[in-house]
């Protein structure tokens, strides 16, 4: 489905109502070719820095999201176009496969440690195809699993499961076994043309929703103000 109007939850409120897929058929494009021949690679990489207890893996930005910010942590590589170049440093052969194709404009590694889930959520704009590259899948539903609005997928080792995050989405990893996954954002083709307008927006969104976790009464700002600040 192609879109023609950009939406922000930080804008547009938290509800997406816009019609739209919760998942996407990715399995024609090149990106999802190129790195599920590389997934040897990036599942070495992510077990170095796995196994090293690199100390660029780090809880998810939005503590609030899982049941244990402390069991939710990632491995950024690059964020709306921001590189983190001491984590690209550590695995070059993953951002080298990663990054030939500009459509990627945010990469990371995410990690579930057992029993733990991630709340029912929005992202943060329909301007990408978020995607999940299964690198440790300790199980298959229900006890590991992935939900967007009412369907419910497994993750698969080398398989890339790519949806909609302006969806409301969950995850959760019953197991005791840890979960991760390669998460990359890839432009819609339809907004291509806007990426770095959207990466620049979503820069500054970013930065106040970090504020709003600890200031409250700055998430009581009218949408008119909000526009604004972006």
């Amino acid at each position: 489905m192609k879109l023609e109007k950009l939406w922000y939850s930080f804008l547009d409120g938290e509800q997406y109502n816009v019609l739209d897929n919760f998942y996407f058929d990715t399995e024609h494009t090149e990106w999802n070719n190129t790195i599920k021949k590389n997934f040897t690679l990036i599942l070495d990489d992510f077990q170095k820095i796995y196994d090293s207890n690199d100390i660029g893996i780090v809880p998810y930005i939005n503590e609030k999201l899982s049941d244990d910010h402390k069991k939710w942590t990632f491995f950024p590589l690059k964020y709306w176009g921001k590189e983190y170049k001491e984590n690209i440093e550590k695995v070059e052969k993953t951002a080298e496969i990663l990054f030939q194709f500009p459509e990627i404009i945010s990469a990371a590694f995410s990690i579930l440690q057992p029993n733990t889930s991630i709340k029912p959520h929005v992202g943060d704009t329909n301007a990408i195809i978020r995607n999940h590259l299964g690198l440790i899948i300790p199980d298959s539903l229900p006890k590991c699993g992935f939900q967007v609005g009412e369907e419910l997928k497994n993750w698969k080792e080398n398989e890339i499961l790519s949806f909609c995050d302006a969806q409301r989405h969950q995850a959760w990893n019953n197991t005791k076994k840890l979960r991760a996954v390669l998460i990359f954002d890839v432009i819609r083709p339809e907004f291509f043309s806007q990426k770095d307008k959207i990466c620049e927006s979503m820069t500054k969104i970013l930065w106040w929703q970090t504020k709003f976790q600890h200031y409250y009464f700055l998430g009581k700002l009218p949408k008119a103000v909000r526009r604004l600040l972006i």
